[in-house]
């Protein structure tokens, strides 16, 4: 999905800005698509 809104991804830290493709990780957290593979502990 495209984010609406501008936010942090949970797993790399880094900014997400509108229009973005993020995914929600296995946590339930919003964050980057190809951030889905990192290991968040």
């Amino acid at each position: 999905m495209k984010a609406k809104f501008a936010t942090t991804c949970q797993a790399c830290g880094e900014q997400i800005r509108p229009g973005k493709q993020i995914t929600k990780d296995n946590g339930g957290r919003w964050v980057h698509n190809y951030c889905t593979e990192t290991e968040i502990p």
